[in-house]
Order: C-alpha cells, then sequence, then structure tokens
C-alpha cells in the first residue's frame, strides 16, 4: 500500500490524447514492470478521452481487463479518506490543528514521551504525526503487503481492537515525515466518530455518488468476484494466484474501483473538486490539499495534505 496519487507540476506540453498510442505505451510500462494485466487511460478537460486494457483480469478463465474491471487502488484509498477529512473540516466539524485525541472515540494516540507536542489532524494527512509503520516486531513479515490483511470473508477487527485502545506515538509530531498507513486508520476513525456513519458509507454517500463512482466500494462483499481483477505474485514458475483478501484497516488502503471510475475521480481532482456528475470539494479546499503543508526545506516540493507532490 506504499502508493498514493501525486500532484505533479510540470511545463511540458503534453501530446493530445489521440496522438497517444496507449497499446504501445502499456506494453511499454509492462516490459519495465511485467504483470498479468493493465489498465491505462487518458483524462483530457475533465473527461476520460481514451482507455486500454492490456493482457488479463484472471488467467483461468481469460477474463480480459476492461475499463470496468475491478481493481484495488491500495494507497490512494489515503486520498479519498483526506477528502473526507476536509469535507468535516469545512462543515466546522473539525480543526485541522487541535489534537486528534479531542476527535478520536474508540481509540487514543498515546506519545511515548510526555514532553512530545500533540498530533493534530495536519500531522496525520502528512505523515508528520510521529507514527512508525512497522508498531510490532511481527509487522516486519507483513512489509511487503504495507498493511496487515485477513482472508475474504473473514470477520475485519476494528482500529480499536487491532491497536488496543492506543495507536502508540514514538516521535515528536511535526518533527518529521514518517510513512504510515496507522495514521490513515486513525484519520479513517475520526471521520467515522465525527460524522457518526460507518466510513463505507460515508465514502459512498459524501464522494462516491456525488462524483458518480457507482462501481466504487470500500466492501470487498460488495465486488461482483467475476469482476474483480485477480491478484497474483509474479514467481519463477510464472504468476501465482493470491487469495483474496481485506486491507486492515481500510481507511489506508481498502477501496475497490475500477478505471471508469477512477478516470471520474481523477476528472474532480482535475476540475477543482468536481466532475460532471457533482462536487466533492471547494475549490479552495482542494487546492490547500494540494499546497505544501509540510516542507523540511523550500527546495523540496513538499507533501500536502493526503497528497504527494513531485516537480
Amino acid at each position: 500500500m506504499g502508493g498514493g496519487v501525486i500532484v505533479a507540476t510540470s511545463t511540458l506540453v503534453r501530446p493530445r490524447p489521440e496522438e497517444v498510442d496507449l497499446e504501445t505505451t502499456a506494453r511499454t510500462i509492462l516490459n519495465r514492470h511485467p504483470a498479468v494485466g493493465l489498465a491505462i487511460g487518458i483524462v483530457r478537460d475533465g473527461r476520460p478521452a481514451s482507455f486500454h486494457g492490456e493482457g488479463l483480469a484472471d488467467i483461468a478463465s481469460g477474463t480480459p481487463v476492461t475499463e470496468n474491471t475491478v481493481f484495488r487502488i491500495a494507497s490512494v484509498t489515503k486520498t479519498f479518506t483526506a477528502i473526507a477529512v476536509m469535507q468535516l473540516r469545512d462543515r466546522g466539524l473539525v480543526d485541522l490543528d487541535a489534537p486528534a485525541n479531542e476527535y478520536l472515540r474508540a481509540f487514543k494516540l498515546a506519545p511515548a514521551s510526555a514532553r512530545f507536542r500533540p498530533a493534530t489532524l495536519r500531522h496525520l494527512l502528512t505523515h508528520t504525526a510521529g507514527i512508525r509503520e512497522a508498531l510490532h516486531v511481527t509487522d516486519l513479515l507483513h512489509l511487503r503487503n504495507m498493511g496487515s490483511t485477513v482472508a475474504a470473508g473473514r470477520r475485519i477487527p476494528s482500529p480499536a481492537e487491532l491497536y488496543g485502545g492506543a495507536l502508540r506515538i514514538d516521535a515528536d509530531p511535526g518533527s518529521r515525515f514518517m510513512y504510515t498507513n496507522h495514521g490513515f486508520a486513525a484519520l479513517g476513525q475520526i471521520v467515522e466518530d465525527v460524522s457518526g456513519q460507518p466510513l463505507h458509507r460515508y465514502f459512498r454517500e459524501h464522494i462516491f455518488e456525488p462524483l458518480g463512482m457507482s462501481d466504487t466500494t470500500l466492501l470487498l462483499a460488495e465486488v461482483p468476484m467475476a469482476r474483480l481483477a485477480t491478484a497474483y505474485e509474479l514467481r519463477s514458475r510464472g504468476p501465482e494466484k493470491v487469495s483474496p483478501y481485506e486491507v486492515v484497516p481500510p481507511a489506508e488502503g481498502g477501496i475497490n474501483s475500477t478505471p471508469s471510475d477512477m478516470a471520474r475521480y481523477l476528472a474532480a481532482l482535475l476540475g477543482n473538486g468536481a466532475n460532471d456528475h457533482g462536487s466533492v470539494l471547494q475549490p479552495a479546499t482542494l487546492r490547500e490539499m494540494f499546497a505544501p503543508s509540510f516542507q523540511p526545506d523550500p527546495r523540496l516540493p513538499g507533501i500536502g495534505l493526503g497528497f504527494f507532490r513531485a516537480n
């Protein structure tokens, strides 16, 4: 779950969609990064402009990758969690610079030192709350997945159960960048505790539905298995199927979506928080999220609120 949406700035002139050979582009990517299947597309002027699916969504059935194949979007989920937090901020329900413990009900953030300043929502959004990625020695076994998982169909433990009521802070908040899934688990819990809604319902009502993302869900049980891209590990003997699993906690990497729906999401990010279907943020709020909120050196692009930045 180590990825995320990157806000990039450039003065290069981009080719028009009709000038891009997506089939060639897809095969070039797969030559460098082998995979069973790949979906690639272009969004331009706020609308999906072109799409190409390469390879298979499932080997056994020979199902091809299409615009409607459901993929796990992994850490891009974090940007949805960040949008949910900013929606609550714009409604006056949370303050980004208030201690996160003021809003957490199910569990608390527990500093390792009494000298640490309180961790705020802004710290959590910028991976500067001082929370490690590997909380326990056994977590080192799961670093490849960048998160905990449970087999599909089994009960998903709540963050309160996962953390035993307290999530440890090991560095003074605001002092350093420490990428962590657990900080966004705390943000997801804040969305639930403040809104009074389960996270999957909040996402659906306040983000997915307004943007027309009808095939996007936080619940794997809602995904038709015939449309879900099968996960594989590439071994020396060829691809090996990975059994379906749920991401724990889901706020950091649990969303399932399609290329069509993600094109609608990207259109909204490029369209000041709105696409042809509706709006999820005010333009000023989205600009605030894209701006550097933690920037240890002015020569670095820094990190926004839930979004990485790059030049």
